[in-house]
């Protein structure tokens, strides 16, 4: 079992920083601090390739929309590795 992480993370400057810039742009300069404010996004697909016996293959693409499920999706592969780690130990 192996992964491809083909995520791609980016900053970009949220509304709630823009809208307060609007707001208090003629009460104080300062607002303008607002505009430094910065949130990542990832966007993209964790590609998670599985073998069989045969060498049969399967492969399934599981889009991540944050960097939470980026790190989910590879615990869970660890996990699924380790199971299967154990099972052969157990059979060998």
């Amino acid at each position: 079992m192996t992964t491809q992480d083909q995520t791609a993370t980016t900053t970009h400057t949220p509304a709630w920083a823009i809208i307060m810039v609007i707001l208090f742009i003629w009460f104080f300069l300062l607002s303008l601090l607002f505009l430094f404010a910065r949130e990542p996004r990832v966007s993209g697909y964790v590609n998670v390739t599985l073998w069989g016996p045969g060498g049969q293959s399967y492969t399934e693409n599981v889009p991540v929309w944050n960097a939470a499920q980026r790190a989910d999706t590879f615990q869970r592969v660890t996990y699924l590795q380790s199971i299967v780690g154990q099972s052969r130990a157990r059979g060998a």
